[in-house]
């Protein structure tokens, strides 16, 4: 699945170690901000992220995020 997800900065070069690092850069910043893809017809389209993380790390100060410590249920 990984490898799907980066064939998008797919490199090839003399450095295979460039090459990784290019890939895993790419999925961090996926996993970081989402993958945007384009839903609906040709007169409305609506970008949707595939992750939701949309603004980054939810436990940056900037995002003020507020968990409650209570169960889920």
């Amino acid at each position: 699945m990984t490898l799907e997800l980066t064939d998008a900065i797919a490199t090839m070069t003399a450095l295979p170690l460039f090459d990784a690092y290019c890939r895993q850069t790419f999925l961090d910043n996926v996993l970081r901000g989402g993958l945007p893809i384009l839903l609906g017809g040709e007169k409305k389209k609506h970008v949707y992220h595939i992750y939701s993380r949309k603004h980054g790390d939810p436990e940056r100060d900037y995002n003020s995020v507020y968990l409650a410590t209570g169960p889920y249920s």
